[in-house]
């Protein structure tokens, strides 16, 4: 984790996103942590979504069944595009843009 810090600080004009489950890891170097590396904390289980205001960025995995309720809780802006784009980013920023704290993934 140091070496990803310190590639992060020495690279500060390239972003950086890193999902991770590691909550005691992220909890021991979030004081650490460059503006240029994006964390997701990855919630622990599918359509659980947490904001218990612990992690900056967080994001998490959902069924297809969940997709509108997630929605009505969190917005559609917070959902990753690339299940409806064959897998792919196409251009969207959303995991490494630190303005946006929630991502949803769409299992497949």
């Amino acid at each position: 984790m140091k070496a990803i810090i310190n590639i992060a600080k020495n690279n500060p004009n390239c972003i950086f996103w890193l999902p991770m489950k590691e909550y005691a890891i992220y909890n021991h170097i979030k004081n650490d942590i460059p503006k240029n590396l994006i964390i997701r904390v990855s919630h622990p289980m599918k359509n659980a979504i947490f904001n218990n205001g612990k992690y900056k960025h967080h994001c998490g995995a959902i069924t297809k069944d969940y997709i509108n309720t997630f929605i009505e809780k969190y917005g559609k802006n917070k959902i990753c595009p690339a299940y409806k784009q064959k897998g792919k980013c196409n251009g969207c920023t959303k995991c490494w843009n630190s303005n946006i704290d929630l991502i949803a993934y769409i299992l497949h």
